[in-house]
């Protein structure tokens, strides 16, 4: 059997609606949560062990890019970051590319193209 691909969000719960929660499933992911805090989010990094963790880049206390800055110098086990904004900024894409995104997308993103865009990007991190 195929080992589920963690997935870290940060987003509430209630932010997904069932149909997606089960498509998500249906994929082969596992979800987890994050508050948009760069604490929580540290936090829940270590303790889960993401494969891909999909983040806010504006959380409380610090940016989305200095939490994979921190996860780059601290960790072997560095996550796929994909980071979303609610707007778009080329600089701010960027530079979140530049600190460790492996991609950026505009919320509101579609789902299904966006798991589609994961397990590509994971295939050609795992080879």
């Amino acid at each position: 059997m195929e080992n589920k691909i963690k997935l870290l969000l940060t987003e509430e719960p209630n932010e997904f609606d069932e149909e997606t929660i089960r498509f998500l499933n249906s994929k082969n992911f596992s979800i987890y949560y994050s508050a948009k805090d760069c604490e929580d989010l540290l936090n829940k990094i270590g303790e889960i062990h993401p494969d891909v963790v999909l983040f806010d880049l504006f959380l409380t206390r610090l940016d989305g890019i200095s939490v994979m800055r921190h996860i780059r110098q601290e960790s072997n086990n560095i996550p796929l970051f994909i980071a979303f904004s609610t707007f778009r900024s080329a600089l701010l894409e960027q530079e979140a590319m530049n600190n460790g995104a492996s991609y950026f997308v505009l919320k509101p993103y579609n789902i299904k193209d966006l798991t589609e865009n994961i397990k590509m990007l994971l295939s050609t991190k795992n080879t």
